[in-house]
């Protein structure tokens, strides 16, 4: 059997609160601790199959991942107020998840088939812990894998957005209170706005697929609770929603129903704030999200409605020529500079000019083991740029030479401009899986 329904969609989103929802059918019970299950197998198995002789180091990479995210962070989550309902799983179900994903490693399932097994094991895994006839899981990440293998599986998807804004004040939240799980929202505006249009854009290809999903949206579950979980419900056949259920979604107060989640509920609201983001952030959110916001309903007139005060100008401030990350790249913490994952995106900032030129100088070490050249293709604003480059495997070094008009420049103000330029590799591996060298965990190209 295969998992009943998924659930992925943007960090700090309102993803937890949309699984638990989904858990106040008295038939459907969908996880909203996470296990990172489908994220793992698509990072690191997601394009090449395990080497064989890997397949003990990596399970014992998993385990330890899976003990963090299954047994440590339920347990932290519940010291942090969460409800004790939530400690489901031990040791004994991580050591059985381990050994049923490494059968499928030793099969050399890799792509569209590992996603199915990873798909068929959440079940298994998931029955043993709740005997609920409709089984789920949540995980925000688990949004890319949806995306790549969208009609492969009976699962249904449930994609769960937020406006930008909300987000990144949520993540640096959680970061200023010291969240010893918040690593992932460090860093500059960038980052939070590059986090942003990464989950974003897969949730568009998840959505736009042959196989579609259900969008369900932070604010309507803030404003409309009762329509959110009727719409989810009926995914499932269930149309007469329990008026329990619908009184306790939109005032609470029911500890019977709270416990089959389990939750403390507290109802979410919309807050048109903008904390400490300053002038020059705010400016760079609206701007650099506003394509794919306005997809999901967060227009710029949509957010005026939210009552967030639009910013129409870029702050009398300079532009410094500057290249940054948006998304897409680990953290250079690594020997061996940032890497790449499949995808990755940065920010060109530029100051005022008729013509730039961009040098991107780009290494790479792919694996014998794909057996062909690798392709990067180049996207200036979405725009592909001269013919795909081809790039052989073992250690290589690939410059990319990019001259940009001033016309191509999205302006701010009279100080300048910017343009995003995308880079998307064919592969992209892991090397704790397929190289003799190296015991990181991480997809990674270039």
């Amino acid at each position: 059997m295969t998992l009943n329904l998924l659930v992925g969609g943007m960090p700090r989103g309102g993803t937890t609160v949309a699984a638990k929802f989904l858990s106040l059918h008295q038939n459907i019970f969908c996880y909203a601790g996470e296990t990172h299950l489908i994220p793992f197998m698509h990072s690191m198995f997601g394009r090449l199959p395990c080497r064989e002789d890997r397949v003990d180091l990596v399970a014992r990479f998993l385990r330890q991942q899976f003990m963090t995210a299954m047994v440590e962070m339920p347990r932290f989550s519940v010291s942090q107020g969460a409800h004790p309902g939530n400690l489901i799983f031990e040791e004994k179900n991580v050591d059985e998840l381990v050994a049923r994903v490494s059968d499928h490693l030793k099969a050399q399932l890799f792509g569209a088939d590992a996603y199915t097994a990873a798909l068929a094991t959440l079940h298994a895994i998931l029955s043993k812990v709740n005997g609920s006839i409709i089984l789920g899981e949540k995980t925000p990440n688990n949004i890319f894998a949806m995306a790549d293998f969208a009609g492969v599986s009976a699962t249904k998807n449930i994609v769960v957005m937020r406006e930008p804004i909300g987000v990144i004040r949520s993540m640096k939240s959680r970061v200023a209170g010291g969240d010893i799980y918040a690593d992932a929202f460090k860093g500059d505006i960038e980052g939070n706005i590059g986090m942003y249009l990464e989950y974003a854009s897969a949730a568009k290809q998840v959505l736009n697929s042959d196989a579609g999903g259900l969008l369900v949206r932070y604010e309507d579950i803030a404003q409309f609770p009762a329509n959110v979980v009727k719409g989810m419900f009926e995914l499932f056949g269930d149309r007469e929603v329990e008026e329990r259920v619908i009184k306790f979604v939109e005032r609470g107060h029911d500890r019977e129903i709270a416990d089959r989640a389990p939750m403390n509920y507290k109802r979410l609201n919309v807050t048109p704030n903008y904390a400490d983001l300053s002038p020059v952030d705010i400016w760079k959110v609206f701007n650099l999200t506003s394509e794919l916001r306005g997809l999901f309903g967060y227009s710029d007139s949509a957010m005026a409605e939210f009552g967030f005060d639009v910013p129409r100008d870029w702050p009398d401030v300079a532009v410094p020529s500057t290249v940054l990350p948006l998304f897409g790249f680990h953290s250079p913490d690594w020997v061996g500079g940032r890497w790449m994952k499949r995808k990755g995106s940065l920010v060109v900032y530029l100051g005022k000019a008729k013509t730039h030129g961009v040098t991107l100088n780009l290494k790479s070490n792919f694996p014998e083991q794909i057996e062909s050249d690798v392709d990067l293709t180049v996207y200036v604003n979405d725009i592909q740029r001269d013919e795909v480059i081809k790039v052989g495997t073992g250690n290589q070094l690939t410059t990319v030479h990019l001259k940009l008009e001033s016309d191509e420049l999205v302006p701010m103000g009279n100080k300048g401009g910017y343009v995003v330029v995308n880079l998307e590799s064919s592969i992209a591996y892991n090397q704790i899986g397929h190289t003799d060298m190296g015991d990181d965990g991480r997809e990674i190209s270039f």
